[in-house]
């Protein structure tokens, strides 16, 4: 390879890094995308997938409120189905757990991450590209509801960006 060829290679990568890392320092922030209510919402993002795949989905949810919230039911008109998952190992083996009802105590949190509890998005009804943004609502056992704007990103290590 050329040094001139390698210059451009090695600027390429470098502004390939800088788009991806903006764009998920952008998507996970830390500032709450629900400003009141009973939960705080912060780093919301998902991951981009192909119309009828499934996709996944993460967030932090902190319980503000001044007694527990029991999390039932999770929406998004851009899915068949959307459930809560927690992924863990059993004998060597990875597997998926639905979760059904998630209690948060006065002032806990729930963190969602890839490898943990996630939201899968079953049969999405369109493609989620990198810089849209899809609605999620969380329904509260007592009927109130969340809504949360969800951006999609891919994160750094999926980029194939090694730090």
């Amino acid at each position: 390879m050329t040094p001139r060829r390698l210059m451009y290679t090695r600027m390429r990568t470098l502004l390939v890094c800088v788009l991806f890392g903006s764009a998920l320092t952008a998507a996970c922030s830390g500032r709450p995308t629900t400003p009141s209510g009973p939960l705080t919402v912060r780093n919301a993002w998902a991951r981009p997938a192909d119309s009828g795949a499934t996709g996944g989905a993460y967030v932090t949810l902190t319980n503000t409120d001044t007694v527990s919230l029991t999390l039932t039911g999770w929406y998004t008109p851009l899915a068949a189905q959307t459930d809560v998952h927690e992924t863990m190992q059993m004998e060597g083996m990875v597997h998926m757990m639905p979760r059904t009802d998630i209690t948060l105590q006065r002032d806990s949190s729930l963190v969602m991450a890839p490898g943990g509890v996630h939201v899968m998005l079953t049969g999405l009804t369109r493609a989620l590209r990198t810089g849209d943004t899809i609605p999620l609502t969380v329904t509260l056992r007592e009927g109130r509801t969340v809504s949360i704007a969800v951006p999609i990103a891919v994160p750094v290590r999926d980029a194939g960006i090694t730090p």
